[in-house]
């Protein structure tokens, strides 16, 4: 009999692993070897996200991993995950986020109890299981490009973002609960601030950013920027948690204070938690609502304006844009472009890399596609062009830690290669800004100082790849008529601060240029739009945004998206944008949030390791 019970149990630890791995291989080989162009959709995410959600139960299936406490608290701790991947945009949920922290705090409540048999690196594998979750289900599209490159990314910024989580825990063993989340309100903020300053930046999922989607809430973003958001959402979950773990001694204060009978003190404690709770979270909206009527449009009919026309010429990254001739490129871009110029227009906007040819920025003229546009402004005179290029300036020797070196038999040529915005007009020389927040992994390899070998190992999405240069200041473009335009390039849009830099240096309106064709028809796109209302809003700048394959739209100073075209067609669209010159608090201070918590931390981490250390 126990020998049949053994060979049953061996037989099913056995079918188990084999479906894990078939299951696993399965999608793996897919996306891999797939030759139909299939891309990283959100079920493949959800596929993902259930071998993950069951990896625990399955170790536990196969009896390597029997501690059933463990597994209550992974399936608590992945409800975080999954709460805020449901808050985050495109859904019109973010209000979910008010709560969505709260499993894992709970987990960290039980972990830390002294009772507990677990400890710090046990909570920092729920934490881990949590928020890769959250990373999964929310930016699965980036495995559209390269689904192990997309995995990579998952895993190490899952690594960064559950430090702050793994700090938390520590200080609050060390100093309890009332300081304990307030360091979690610290270090969050300050890592979500340090997270958008170095080399292996991602900040797509800061927590201000999920209220996008729903941008009318968070009109005060122009005197906080989004990190306020996140110490909206941090503020709200600690003090509802904190006030539901610590409602015996709320009630004690009740009954002592005031000599209430204890029914009566049970009732007056969760009045007053939820009373401030729903405060906390109704003032500020409050507050928003009301500045978002003080900020509509039409009250500022007498601002200047500017007549921006805005080309989607739909060109796939990937095909399209080098089976064709650079002639057959050009031809489609400026024939639909023609179609919405008037002699009104003052500004054509095309999207990222839209010309088919480089350009090397010491002697422009000498590209194809730039003779071409000459000619085309020839027949429109009073039109600027901004538009998006792969840009080349030679050196004379290695000046830069990303200089290219190409050695021939008779020369070698040292030369830098930019994702760059260029601004032409008739009669004016050439404008040109560098791309300097360029995506990890995709459009340079970090820290090229000292990994500078590995820069060819980047990922190629579409006609510019490599370790890119970049440029430390904001260049802003001033046309004929003095106007000021910030020519922000795709991933840069996502950083509040770096736009805001924009405006500090003249920036009337903005105009962010992106090719989002990689993404394929997912929510990345999406949400890469609906985040650029949250510059609009911080800055109080009309924006003008021009996507390859879409979504091209106009957004208005405190956020309305308005003529938003469909994906994965060409369109042109044109607008008459309102020209400001106001600075807001955020753009003149900056993320001082950001700043300010940073200080925070450093102090709590000090007083952390110190006590542990002394053990006092």
């Amino acid at each position: 009999m126990n020998s049949k019970s053994s060979t049953i149990t061996n037989l099913k630890k056995a079918g188990a692993t084999i479906l894990y791995g078939l299951t696993l291989g399965a999608l793996f080989f897919w996306q891999v070897v797939d030759l139909e162009g299939n891309t990283f959709t959100f079920w493949d995410a959800a596929i993902l996200s259930a071998i993950l959600f069951l990896f625990y139960p399955l170790l536990v299936q196969l009896g390597f991993f029997k501690d059933r406490d463990f597994l209550k608290l992974h399936f608590m701790a992945c409800g975080t995950g999954i709460l805020l991947a449901l808050a985050w945009p495109p859904l019109p949920t973010a209000f979910i986020v008010f709560g969505a922290l709260m499993p894992l705090l709970y987990v960290e409540h039980l972990v830390s109890n002294p009772n507990s048999k677990y400890f710090g690196h046990n909570f920092f594998r729920l934490s881990y299981t949590a928020i890769l979750l959250w990373n999964i289900l929310t930016t699965y599209w980036v495995a559209n490009s390269h689904v192990f490159g997309g995995i990579f990314a998952y895993v190490a910024n899952t690594f960064f973002m559950c430090l702050p989580w793994f700090m938390f825990h520590l200080t609050k063993k060390k100093f309890g609960p009332g300081l304990g989340y307030l360091s979690l309100i610290a270090y969050w903020l300050a890592f979500e601030y340090l997270h958008m300053q170095w080399d292996l930046s991602w900040p797509w999922l800061t927590l201000g950013n999920a209220f996008a989607s729903i941008y009318p809430v968070v009109q005060w973003y122009e005197y906080t920027g989004h990190l306020g958001g996140t110490l909206w959402v941090l503020v709200v979950n600690t003090g509802l948690f904190y006030g539901i773990t610590n409602a015996p001694k709320i009630q004690l204060w009740f009954i002592k204070r005031f000599r209430l009978a204890e029914s009566k003190a049970i009732t007056y404690a969760k009045v007053l938690v939820a009373g401030i709770v729903t405060a906390v979270i109704l003032l500020p909206m409050g507050i928003s609502w009301f500045m978002y009527q003080q900020n509509n449009p039409t009250y500022y009919y007498d601002n200047a304006t500017a007549n921006v026309t805005v080309l989607q010429p739909n060109i796939d990254p990937y095909n399209e844009k080098f089976s064709g001739s650079p002639d057959e490129i050009l031809d489609k871009m400026m024939l639909l472009s023609a179609e919405a110029l008037t002699p009104e227009t003052d500004y054509l906007v095309w999207p990222e890399t839209s010309l088919p040819t480089s350009v090397w920025v010491d002697r422009p003229y000498q590209s194809y596609s730039m003779q071409r546009l000459q000619d085309f402004l020839k027949i429109h005179p009073q039109l600027t062009l901004v538009t998006g290029a792969i840009a080349r300036e030679k050196y004379d020797h290695k000046a830069t830690a990303t200089t290219r070196i190409h050695a021939s038999n008779s020369d070698t040529l040292f030369y830098d290669v930019f994702n760059a915005a260029l601004q032409m007009e008739d009669t004016l020389p050439i404008q040109d800004y560098r791309k300097s927040k360029l995506v990890p992994g995709v459009e340079k390899m970090p820290y090229p100082d000292l990994l500078g070998l590995l820069g060819g190992l980047a990922i190629d999405l579409g006609g510019i790849s490599g370790s890119l240069g970049e440029q430390d200041n904001r260049e802003v473009f001033f046309n004929s008529d003095s106007i000021g335009i910030a020519p922000v390039i795709c991933y840069e849009s996502v950083y509040g601060d770096y736009v805001a830099e924009y405006v500090r240096n003249g920036a009337e309106a903005i105009f962010i240029i992106t090719n989002d064709g990689w993404w394929s028809n997912s929510a990345g796109h999406v949400q890469h739009l609906q985040y650029a209302s949250l510059r609009a809003i911080e800055t109080r700048r009309d924006i003008a945004r021009s996507a390859n394959t879409g979504i091209s739209a106009f957004i208005n100073r405190r956020g309305d998206i308005e003529q938003a075209t469909s994906y994965w067609e060409p369109a042109v669209i044109t607008k008459n944008i309102q020209l400001n010159s106001e600075i807001t608090f955020f753009v003149r201070y900056g993320d001082y949030i950001g700043r300010v918590a940073c200080f925070l931390a450093i102090f709590l981490v000090l007083m952390t390791f110190i006590r542990k250390k002394t053990g006092k």
